[in-house]
């Protein structure tokens, strides 16, 4: 079926940064301005046609038109792409339904998102966590900046004890199906860093090294942020990379749930499913992927 993209010109044609952009720019780490008009984008665009649907058909395409009728800067772009990304994959991939944009949660803040299944509400804040990339740090840890985001965004949660996921969309390299070490990096930061413990006494070795928390610092504890049900990583992978060729058109996702949350606050992995989850296995007392192939 031929995708005229009618929602996304729609949309994009009147907007004075639109008309603005030229598709040739030296700035790599921008290029996504350039992809909107760039002919050889066609994949990106047509996704970004089936997010802008689901905002017209649900009468909130003004919300965010409005956003991007002033001075556009890229990260707000950015912000927004993700925001209708996220309610994309979850109202169509996940089969939830969006009950409110901009949903009012504690005190007097709103989250991104409300969406319902199973007559069971779940509360959404999507995070764009980006910074500009530093020559020659390919790679470098993102673990301080994964832990703030996350923190700071906790603030939007709901006012009762009900189910509540942030979004992590990737800006940090972070594409959790591809890139092993950087979900290595995001355990870290949820459940607490790790790292290979040598048990000695009088310098005699007394059992095999383990591989234990070394840093309890992190997201999700027993006495707090327990209204967390869990953060999900989601990607879009559209860029034409060599090596993920086979990945182009297609969003990872992972969910990473909180052992610790309110039960009230738990979620059914049943949802998510077929996708990627780190979830708890209260018998065994211990987090268990899903699927074994995710890490």
């Amino acid at each position: 079926m031929v995708n005229n993209m009618i929602y996304f010109r729609k949309f994009f044609e009147d907007l004075p940064f639109f008309k603005a952009i030229e598709t040739k720019s030296d700035d790599n780490s921008k290029r996504l301005c350039t992809y909107l008009k760039d002919p050889t984008q066609v994949v990106f665009q047509q996704e970004i046609d089936k997010w802008l649907k689901i905002a017209y058909e649900h009468n909130i395409v003004d919300n965010f038109k409005k956003r991007l009728s002033g001075n556009v800067t890229f990260i707000g772009l950015q912000c927004i792409l993700n925001e209708l990304m996220v309610a994309y994959f979850v109202h169509v991939e996940l089969k939830m339904r969006i009950k409110q944009y901009s949903p009012a949660v504690k005190n007097n803040k709103m989250a991104d998102w409300l969406f319902e299944k199973d007559n069971q509400a779940m509360y959404v804040e999507v995070k764009t966590p980006w910074e500009e990339r530093r020559e020659g740090t390919f790679g470098y840890s993102q673990y301080d900046k994964l832990f703030e985001s996350i923190r700071k965004k906790y603030s939007q949660r709901p006012k009762n004890k009900e189910p509540f996921v942030i979004f992590i969309t990737d800006e940090l390299n972070l594409s959790p199906a591809v890139h092993k070490p950087a979900v290595r990096e995001l355990t870290d930061a949820l459940y607490g860093k790790r790292a290979i413990v040598f048990h000695e006494f009088n310098g005699k070795s007394l059992k095999q090294p383990s591989y234990e928390v070394v840093d309890r610092r992190s997201i999700f504890q027993q006495n707090i942020r327990r209204n967390l049900s869990g953060v999900a990583v989601l990607k879009f992978m559209v860029w034409f990379d060599d090596n993920l060729m086979k990945d182009i058109g297609k969003h990872h996702f992972i969910l990473f749930h909180n052992p610790y949350c309110f039960k009230e606050c738990r979620l059914d992995p049943e949802w998510f499913k077929p996708f990627k989850q780190y979830v708890p296995n209260f018998e065994k007392g211990k987090m268990e992927w899903l699927d074994t192939n995710a890490c």
